[in-house]
């Protein structure tokens, strides 16, 4: 492989090409090469210059010079003119030792979903999408000049996903893509009816595609939610059969309506994280253009030994990956310490799970008192825009928030 030694020789001929290049030490394949690459790197990061004699006496300080001695002999530096080619061909080789093995990895599992995962990355090595690289800030211009231009154009319409309330809407812009939106209340507040609401509005209002995670509740509860909020039935009555002549007709319509509507339901209990992801994918292919998660605690998280509030926080920072990755809003539902009963919640109440605050771009709370029916919604975290807090009306007998139009806002 005499591309890895004419690279390593090119190095220690201008230490500068280690950082131009995109190769790693794990790109090489032949061991001796990579660990000669990864010394030279710990050299250099120590601000230190990276030449024959500096490479022998640190790989002499790890006791490693034995292991390198007769590669490191036959080091030749030499002009980095074909650097870039150099490390062509070792990129090319390592990219096709990875679909190899990933490949064979793929044919070992079992489990279809992990499987889908494991194709997913391999489509990301086939596609090279996670080819991410050092940009001028000068390339950003063009396009940041027609996002203002948009804006200028449209003048205070949102561009963002709209949540369906327009209060609501005009503190947060809407709902970008790849962000990770966390919706917290305290239990029986109405989270779950509150970002339904607002599936809802996204659904059959705004007619955009919905994908919805339902850990808690099955797909049938969650119909029958849908059926009590567009087409104002009683949810008790659909539970319990209590219905009038007049409801099957206004279920009747709510019934054409959504069958016209794209809303995806995964209904799976205390789903596998790595599943969740694999099935984000799934409905991203079939065009949703934004996701709810009800609720964050309910991800199983595959390493069930680590610290609880350890799981949570990696779960939070994997699903603002994903919603980077499939470049779509995430809504996730949390709930808040019990230390925040009897008053309104606030960024604090989520530390106890992890790095929920951190990984968030909008953080929502809802507040009520109890055997009311008047609810604070406050935007606390907002990193695409303003903070404030609004009134809502929240109406038991359809599950539905309303907006406020009585009183102080």
């Amino acid at each position: 492989m005499h591309d890895e030694k004419n690279i390593i020789d090119c190095i220690l001929h201008d230490n500068n090409i280690y950082y131009e290049l995109e190769i790693e030490s794990r790109d090489f394949m032949n061991p001796v090469y990579k660990m000669l690459h990864e010394l030279i790197g710990r050299i250099l990061d120590d601000g230190n210059e990276a030449d024959q004699l500096s490479l022998m006496d640190y790989a002499k300080k790890k006791g490693c010079y034995d292991f390198i001695e007769d590669a490191f002999l036959k080091l030749n530096p030499i002009s980095s003119a074909n650097a870039e080619y150099y490390s062509g061909c070792i990129l090319k080789r390592s990219r096709i030792n990875k679909i190899h093995r990933t490949a064979k990895e793929i044919l070992e599992i079992n489990e279809p979903e992990q499987a889908i995962t494991e194709i997913d990355k391999l489509m990301d090595i086939l596609l090279q999408r996670n080819d991410k690289k050092i940009i001028e800030l000068k390339e950003y211009i063009k396009p940041t000049i027609e996002q203002i231009e948009k804006h200028y154009e449209n003048k205070g319409k949102l561009l963002n996903i709209g949540s369906g309330y327009n209060t609501l809407d005009s503190i947060t812009t809407g709902f970008p893509n790849g962000s990770l939106i966390i919706i917290a209340a305290r239990p029986s507040i109405g989270k779950t009816s509150f970002a339904l609401n607002i599936a809802v509005n996204i659904a059959f209002q705004l007619k955009r595609k919905v994908g919805f995670f339902s850990c808690e509740m099955n797909g049938e509860e969650l119909t029958k939610k849908i059926i009590a909020d567009i087409g104002k039935v009683s949810l008790s009555g659909l539970q319990k059969g209590f219905l009038r002549n007049s409801d099957f007709t206004r279920i009747h319509d709510s019934i054409d309506q959504m069958s016209e509507v794209n809303f995806y339901i995964d209904d799976t209990p205390n789903i596998k994280l790595i599943k969740l992801i694999a099935r984000s994918k799934q409905m991203k292919r079939r065009g949703v253009e934004i996701i709810f998660i009800d609720y964050l605690t309910l991800i199983q998280h595959e390493n069930s030994k680590m610290p609880r509030h350890e799981r949570i926080g990696n779960v939070s920072k994997r699903l603002k990956q994903l919603a980077r990755e499939l470049d779509l809003p995430i809504l996730v539902l949390s709930q808040v310490g019990r230390q925040s009963e009897g008053r309104e919640p606030g960024l604090a109440d989520l530390r106890q799970s992890g790095e929920i605050e951190e990984d968030a771009d909008m953080i929502i709370f809802l507040h009520r008192e109890r055997k009311e029916t008047e609810t604070s919604v406050m935007v606390a975290k907002n990193r695409n825009g303003s903070t404030g807090e609004i009134r809502m009306l929240f109406l038991p007998e359809y599950t539905r928030f309303e907006q406020y139009t009585g009183g102080k806002e």
